[in-house]
């Protein structure tokens, strides 16, 4: 016996359309659920032919927006998947594109810092990454992936800045050059000091140029010992 899947209506002259809806509630409500349904499979096939994670995001909410539309009416007959589930599948994927996207942009940082031969570009390899990484928090309604990320990448940049300072540092004094080797040592403290990296990450090198600061006969604070 014909049945809607709707409105639950069932008689032997009930005529049913698309997704088991009767010709009676389909005006309302069959052009809602073939739209929703339609922008579900076109923005899966959107998404094989874009790379950028802005893009992928995007789509993804998109995607979710339908299947909320789709919500209200539950599991119906030809549809491969009922809302919820698909909902899952598509937050699952969005955390996927996000923990993609953080991979790829730190190992560029990470090979673009060994490959430039300046200072100023080397770091700057990393706050771009960081800054594209932080442009994705627009199109995730969760970001705490990405300000983890964010935190850790910083403290990397910041500890390679320390480590190019300590380097320059380490041969003046092999050079015998105590004052200019002190004063590198108190620039590092400094960079240590102004930079947004919390402070937990860095209690190591701290007190380490801390203490080759005052061995070469300085304060941590700058100047020499009185």
């Amino acid at each position: 016996m014909p049945t809607c899947s709707l409105c639950k209506s069932t008689n032997q002259f009930l005529r049913i359309e698309a997704y088991g809806i009767c010709s009676d509630c389909y005006p309302a409500h069959g052009p809602v659920v073939e739209a929703a349904v339609a922008g579900i499979l076109r923005e899966a096939e959107y998404r094989t032919g874009v790379k950028r994670a802005e893009l992928q995001l995007e789509s993804v909410a998109r995607s979710i927006e339908h299947c909320n539309a789709l919500r209200r009416y539950g599991v119906l007959p030809g549809i491969d998947a009922d809302p919820d589930t698909l909902t899952v599948e598509l937050e699952t994927l969005r955390t996927g594109i996000l923990e993609e996207a953080i991979r790829t942009h730190w190992f560029a940082a990470r090979e673009r810092f060994k490959d430039l031969r300046s200072p100023g570009d080397k770091l700057e390899a990393y706050s771009g990454a960081i800054e594209r990484l932080q442009r994705l928090r627009d199109h995730v309604d969760d970001a705490s992936v990405i300000e983890k990320a964010v935190v850790v990448m910083r403290a990397e940049r910041d500890k390679l800045a320390f480590g190019m300072v300590w380097e320059k540092a380490e041969l003046a004094e092999a050079k015998g050059q105590t004052k200019k080797a002190r004063e590198l040592y108190i620039e590092a403290a400094f960079s240590l000091a102004k930079d947004v990296t919390p402070d937990g990450f860095q209690d190591e090198l701290r007190a380490k140029v801390e203490a080759k600061i005052r061995q070469l006969g300085g304060r941590p604070n700058g100047g020499a010992a009185a």
